[in-house]
């Protein structure tokens, strides 16, 4: 029974963008310009061996992700590219390097599939029209038409330009109380985000469902403060174009901000080491001493695309 438990414990994310709708606005032209001129040398490559020019193919993404409360246990994304690729130009550029790359072509359902190393993402071209990239469980079930369904969209999100929801299960906020009994994480139930462009502003209107009227309020309080009084110019701008209101157990965001002054914006700096930020502590030996949990190293990067000069994604840890 414990063991359904900790299975059940997990967040469930998904989302879709309207892709086709933003890359009308010049800046988010430029912004994606500037991303793809900053862009690490191997995924330039990968994209330009493959022929893909996502401003000009890509019209329509959606994601979903399930990720569990175990932070042994990868997350199981998903990611559906819609728009016009060009299969023939990624299987002739495949075949021209298969010696010298780590990619290895294989069929599922009857579709081609690029797959690297064990434990690293992969892609497979569904259509002309559609590719599905993850990991291979997923990618199967998506191919194979089993995925488990979603919850249907509430009529907050529905005929939205782009949105994100967010949401936990039961099990999950009990696991989190049970660790860390203020955590405000265990307060919340859902979180639901919709998004557009107008001239050159990114609006966006988020709703935070939680447990009670006193959590959608401490929650408040908590965002709000947090921000305008860090003491970061980026936090605190971002802290000045929201605007918070409570109705009952809901608390409601607006939000509005030129699109090159959010791409600008810049996280704080992590906190120094001894001055702040979360200990996992997972031992507890003898004289009431503690040690903590070192992180592991992470795995040497796989290499992806013909020649092995592709783009190398992270490998997840089986």
């Amino acid at each position: 029974m414990n063991s359904l438990v900790l299975a059940a414990a997990v967040f469930i994310i998904d989302g879709e963008v309207n892709v086709t709708d933003f890359k009308k606005s010049k800046s988010v032209q430029r912004a994606a310009a500037q991303f793809l001129q900053d862009a690490p040398p191997q995924f330039k490559g990968f994209i330009e061996e493959i022929g893909f020019r996502p401003m000009r193919d890509l019209d329509h993404i959606k994601f979903r992700m399930t990720q569990p409360i175990n932070p042994d246990k990868p997350g199981e994304p998903l990611v559906t590219l819609k728009g016009r690729f060009k299969p023939k130009r990624i299987h002739s550029s495949w075949a021209k390097n298969q010696d010298k790359t780590a990619i290895k072509q294989l069929k599922i359902a009857g579709k081609t599939a690029y797959a690297g190393n064990i434990n690293s993402p992969m892609f497979a071209l569904e259509s002309s029209r559609v590719i599905q990239a993850g990991y291979r469980p997923m990618v199967e079930q998506a191919l194979k038409g089993t995925l488990p369904p979603l919850r249907a969209l509430p009529p907050f999100l529905r005929d939205s330009k782009a949105w994100l929801r967010f949401r936990s299960t039961s099990q999950a906020r009990k696991l989190i109380l049970k660790q860390q009994e203020a955590s405000p994480l265990a307060e919340i139930h859902e979180i639901q985000v919709k998004g557009w462009l107008k001239a050159d502003k990114l609006h966006a209107k988020m709703r935070i469902r939680a447990r009670s009227p006193e959590a959608a309020s401490g929650i408040q309080m908590m965002v709000s403060l947090g921000l305008l009084n860090s003491n970061h110019p980026s936090s605190m701008k971002l802290g000045r174009a929201m605007k918070f209101r409570v109705q009952g157990s809901t608390l409601s965001i607006d939000f509005k901000m030129k699109l090159n002054e959010l791409t600008a914006l810049r996280p704080p700096p992590a906190p120094a080491p001894g001055r702040g930020g979360p200990k996992i502590i997972t031992v507890e030996p003898k004289n009431d001493k503690r040690k903590l949990q070192k992180r592991p190293s992470a795995p040497p990067p796989t290499q992806f695309g013909p020649q092995g000069g592709g783009f190398r994604p992270p490998t997840r840890q089986p």
